[in-house]
Order: C-alpha cells, then sequence, then structure tokens
C-alpha cells in the first residue's frame, strides 16, 4: 500500500491517458500510405488465417523482409481482421511502454512527481499521438526496448544476473519487432564484458538465439543487409558522404517534427536536441545503457537509406533523450550514487517542451473538429490531416482517399491470377488483394525497360500522382509506356479552385 501511495501519480496518469489514447486511435484505417502498416496486416492475417486466408497476403508474408513479432501479436490479439481492435493492440503496447519509461526515470534517480511529469511530456507530444493513427510496431519496440534499458540499468548497479538475462530476452524480443534492435546489443555487450562466462554466454545466446532462427528460417526477397549492401557496393565512401548529407538534415527536422506541428518554432526543438545530444555524450563517457543504446541506434540511422522516415524512426529514442540533459546536469553536480536528481532542470525542460506543444494541440484540436464539416469526415484519421498548412493538408488527405478506393477496385478488373506492376506494391498486395512488383527504374534505357516491364508477366500498371526517392516521377511508370497505355480506369479529385481535377490514380492494361 505505501509503494502504491509513493506512485499513485502515474496511476492517476495512466489511468487519465489510456481512455484518451483509446478514443483517439479508435479507426478504421491504416493513418498514412507511406507507412509498412499494410505489410504488418498481411502479415498478420497470414499468421491468424495460415493456409485459409486470402494467398496474396500469404505470400507477402512469407517473402517479407520485417521482423515477426507485431503482426503476431494482433494475430495472437484476433485483431487482425478488425481495424479496431489493431489499433486497440497497439496503443495498449504504448501504455505498457510509459510505465516502462516511468520505471527507468525513478531507477535514474527521479522522483515520483518528475518522473510523472516527463511520462505526461512524451505522450504529449505530436509524434506520440499521431502514431497513435498509423499501424505501426513502434509502440511494441518501445515497450522492449525500455525495459531492456531499464534492466540493464538494474544490472549494472546490482549485478543482479536475473536482471542480465531479462535485459537478454527483452533485446530479443525488441529485434524480432524491429531490425534496429540491434542497436540495444552495444550497452549488452558491454555488460557482458564485466560478467563470469558462463553466464555471459547464456545471456548472449538468450539475445541472439531467437532472432537467429527467424532469420535462418525466414525467406526473405530482399533483406535489410541486401539492400545497404546493394546501396554501399559501389563507391561506398562516396555514397556515404551522399547519405550523410541527407541524412543529418533529416534527423535534425524529424527530432523537430516529434515535436512540432508549427514549424516556426524549430529553433527551440534544435536547441533542446543539441542539448539532448550533450546529455547523451556525457552519460556515455559514464558507460550508461541507454546512452550507449542512443549512440549506437543513432550510428545506425546515419547510414539507414531512408531519410524521410527520419521522425518515425527517432521517435523511439525520443524519450530517453528527453531525460539526458536533465541526469547529466544531476550526475555532474552530484557524482554520489544515490543523488536524488534536481528539479530545477526538470522544470526548465517541461517549460522548453510544453511551450512547443500548446500550439500543436491549438492546431489538432481545430483539425479535429473542422473535419465533421468537410465531405471527408474520416480525415481526422490521416496523419497528414494535421499539417501546418491547412490547404495542403485537405489535399493530402483527398489523394491518400482516393489513392485506396482505386486501389480497393484493382480487383473488380484484374484477374485474380494476374498482377500489377507499381511503384508500391505492398498497397496493390493490401488494398487491391493482387500480387505486384516493382517497375524498372526510369533510368533503365529502352528497349531493356520494356522487357523488365514483363519479365513477372504482369499484364496491367496502376500509377499514383505520390512519388518518393527511388520513383521520383509521379503516375510511374505510365510515363515511360506512351502508346502501349490501354487505361482501364482513373481517379481524379478536385484541385484548390475547384474548376479543373488532378489525376491521383490510374490502371492501365500493358499492351
Amino acid at each position: 500500500m505505501i509503494v502504491l501511495r509513493r506512485h499513485a501519480a502515474i496511476v492517476a496518469l495512466l489511468l487519465l491517458l489510456a481512455p484518451l489514447y483509446f478514443i483517439w486511435s479508435w479507426n478504421a484505417g491504416v493513418g498514412q500510405l507511406g507507412t509498412d502498416g499494410p505489410s504488418y496486416l498481411m502479415m498478420a492475417n497470414h499468421y491468424a488465417h495460415g493456409p485459409t486466408g486470402d494467398p496474396v497476403y500469404a505470400d507477402t508474408a512469407t517473402y517479407s523482409r520485417f521482423p515477426p513479432l507485431y503482426p503476431l501479436l494482433l494475430a495472437w490479439c484476433h485483431a487482425a481482421d478488425d481495424f479496431q481492435l489493431v489499433h486497440t493492440v497497439t496503443t495498449s503496447c504504448l501504455i505498457f511502454a510509459l510505465l516502462a519509461f516511468y520505471t527507468w526515470l525513478v531507477l535514474e534517480g527521479m522522483s515520483s512527481a518528475q518522473a510523472t511529469l516527463l511520462v505526461l511530456l512524451f505522450a504529449a507530444l505530436p509524434g506520440s499521438w499521431l502514431a497513435g493513427l498509423t499501424v505501426q510496431s513502434e509502440y511494441l519496440y518501445l515497450m522492449w526496448s525500455l525495459l531492456a534499458v531499464t534492466l540493464l540499468a538494474v544490472y549494472q548497479r546490482s549485478r543482479a544476473i536475473n536482471a542480465l538475462y531479462g535485459a537478454a530476452i527483452f533485446i530479443a524480443l525488441a529485434t524480432l519487432t524491429r531490425a534496429i534492435g540491434i542497436s540495444l546489443f552495444a550497452p549488452l555487450l558491454l555488460a557482458l564484458l564485466r560478467t563470469p562466462k558462463r553466464q555471459a554466454l547464456v545471456a548472449l545466446l538468450a539475445s541472439l538465439l531467437p532472432v537467429l532462427i527467424w532469420y535462418l528460417l525466414h525467406r526473405s526477397r530482399v533483406s535489410y543487409t541486401d539492400a545497404l549492401a546493394l546501396i554501399y557496393s559501389g563507391d561506398g565512401l562516396s555514397t556515404l558522404r551522399s547519405q550523410l548529407a541527407k541524412e543529418l538534415p533529416a534527423l535534425q527536422k524529424g527530432f523537430a517534427g516529434n515535436f512540432l506541428l508549427h514549424m516556426q518554432l524549430r529553433p527551440i526543438a534544435y536547441v533542446l536536441g543539441l542539448l539532448c545530444l550533450a546529455g547523451a555524450s556525457w552519460r556515455t563517457i559514464r558507460l550508461k545503457p541507454d546512452a550507449i543504446y542512443i549512440g549506437s541506434n543513432l550510428a545506425i540511422l546515419l547510414i539507414w537509406p531512408y531519410p524521410e522516415e527520419a521522425q518515425r524512426f527517432l521517435w523511439v529514442l525520443v524519450p530517453l533523450l528527453i531525460a539526458q540533459p536533465v541526469l547529466a546536469v544531476s550526475e555532474w553536480s552530484d557524482k554520489t550514487a544515490t543523488a536524488r536528481v534536481p528539479q530545477l532542470p526538470t522544470v526548465v525542460l517541461a517549460a522548453s517542451i510544453l511551450l512547443m506543444l500548446l500550439p500543436a494541440f491549438s492546431l489538432a484540436s481545430d483539425r479535429y473538429r473542422s473535419a465533421s464539416f468537410t465531405d471527408l469526415p474520416e480525415a481526422r484519421t490521416f496523419v497528414s490531416w494535421y499539417g501546418q498548412d491547412a490547404d495542403h493538408a485537405w489535399d493530402m488527405v483527398s489523394i491518400q482517399t482516393a489513392m485506396i478506393n482505386s486501389m480497393r477496385r484493382i480487383a473488380e478488373d484484374v484477374p485474380a491470377g494476374d498482377c500489377v506492376i507499381a511503384t508500391r506494391p505492398d498497397l496493390i498486395n493490401y488494398f487491391g488483394r493482387r500480387r505486384s512488383y516493382f517497375p524498372p527504374l526510369n533510368s533503365v534505357p529502352d528497349p531493356y525497360f520494356g522487357r523488365q516491364l514483363r519479365a513477372h508477366g504482369c499484364h496491367f500498371a496502376f500509377g499514383m500522382s505520390s512519388a518518393d526517392g527511388r520513383y521520383p516521377t509521379p503516375m510511374f511508370p505510365m510515363p515511360r509506356l506512351g502508346e502501349k497505355l490501354n487505361v482501364v480506369f482513373y481517379n481524379t479529385i478536385p484541385d484548390d479552385s475547384g474548376n479543373r481535377f488532378k489525376l491521383t490514380s490510374m490502371l492501365a492494361r500493358l499492351d
């Protein structure tokens, strides 16, 4: 009872946050087309139904490069075919992750009030609640990674071997949730250097075996290591310089994006980011497991060739990052192991974050209410709806909705045994329920382009107005088809003036 009273603040906070988050995330959509959600949902469907499930989903799951634990969780919770249940299960992982965050903060010397305040601030970040609209593994990964960091900190202080074994198991679970979990091996290996050999071997096996078994048994068409090897196989140094030139600004903006919806306040976020890095650097010198994990994770992100995902990738580090300046100041001013974290740095940190949060809440609440007065009330379930520019937000949601409707129509026009060429095969697989393959790159010259286009035997191609780094041309591969274009259907939306229409997607038959 005494322990419960001591932690009454976090219990009350979680009892408040849980229903708010469940209401917020209760929707029937993927939240954003650019995510990996459709792949996870197809994997969950396959794990839930086995040979009786959709054959396209089964094929996608069999050769997917994504780790299995998140879709397995959805399948075990009977959420594979129920969007509301998907979001409920996913959001539940966040609530447990917040509890793990609180536990780590208290372990590091913060009072219950300080730790509860930081948990509240992290839960209130736009990056945290916008992720609740999507079908992603971040919430589950955050839970495993924070539990692993907490137990590594316990082991560093007490040498309790069960804490090390627990950390090893959570690291395995984190890596089976997201591949970036390998960054947790850095603090684990450091801990093993000070552990008796037999116990160190047991912990190492506990962390590695589940991951090795999965990757040895699973058949992925293209793994992450294959992708990295292909990217850096030429002039690796030149590629690395180019990658860093794109990734460093992306990480900077991504960090700010987790705190802001109004980009005018970016300087505050940038200063906070520098303080977080300074604190993490100081604590890395002192061999703190959380700081070492932050460093190894950031090192991987620097070479990871997906700068457009920087905000999402960084979000799982944000709770640890925002605590670094406060903990570093505490450790700098008082070297005793039992020192309590001073309150003033916590208050300053909270004030700076709150300064960024208030405009974000104002904008988000206005957009949430305004969606009811539009032709697309479901707009409130899209991440893009909460962008700073209202016209651009409307445009993005309209385009995504139109593309989803078009892809769902594909099953009516493409025979079950046929396939579709598209720049986002995962979306065609999920919404269109047809097999899909990437088109050749635009740099491939004729006639090789046409040969590669037909290599899979597909008789259809689907173009969408969105573009990415690999296929920067909208509606690709339609511009390369020329007179060979035989339109089956297309979809448009009105432009800003309402007098013209913008093409969002098109299905064409390959002659």
